[in-house]
């Protein structure tokens, strides 16, 4: 929560609206996750609301996003949460936007790279999906709730996502939930949906 002189004292004629975003005593509630050192540097991990919660665990996607970008072949990349029809848990799964020097890139090659580079429950379960690029706002911000309507198309039998621009285009891959071996030579196993879809 942050105090101080930047901070406005309410929203105009909206007693609600000021009462979800200030405290009792004038803080904001920013609605980030962060922790400070002993120094009393702050450090700001993300926002909660797209904090993905795991098996009683929680998954920063920001975190994921920075090993994704560290791949030579991954231009961009968003990580949201997904539900696991099956678990009923919320799940990380990556959209990423591919390097024209690596138009090849597979998502088992995705989820391979960032196997045994984090804890296992950070692991991309809820697949990789290649997109045109990632839908931001006009200051740069991932609008993932744009990329969480990709499933809402989904279960309608559509591959549509949806691109800044505001016009659907198609992710070109569908996402490979395989298991994943680690450096250890285990698998982590992953469960396979029932096909809903039937070809007539």
């Amino acid at each position: 929560m942050v105090l101080g002189p930047q901070v406005m004292p309410s929203y105009y004629k909206n007693p609600k609206a000021t009462s979800e975003l200030l405290d009792p005593n004038g803080y904001v509630k920013t609605g980030d996750a962060a922790f400070y050192d002993e120094t009393g540097h702050i450090y700001v991990l993300d926002r909660i609301k797209d904090i993905v919660r795991y098996k009683g665990t929680l998954v920063c996607p920001s975190e994921v996003e920075l090993m994704l970008r560290a791949h030579p072949g991954i231009d961009d990349c968003a990580v949201v949460g997904r539900q696991d029809h099956v678990s009923g848990e919320q799940v990380p799964a990556a959209f990423v936007v591919k390097s024209q020097t690596h138009p090849l890139l597979s998502s088992a090659e995705v989820r391979q790279y960032v196997s045994g580079k984090i804890a296992t429950f950070k692991e991309l379960r809820g697949g990789v999906f290649f997109v045109p690029e990632i839908p931001r706002s006009t200051c740069g911000k991932v609008l993932r709730r744009q990329l969480r309507q990709f499933w809402d198309r989904e279960r309608t039998n559509s591959k549509d996502v949806i691109t800044k621009d505001g016009k659907g285009q198609k992710a070109n891959e569908k996402p490979d939930r395989t298991p994943v071996k680690r450096a250890n030579g285990s698998a982590t196993p992953t469960k396979r949906p029932a096909n809903r879809h039937t070809k007539k």
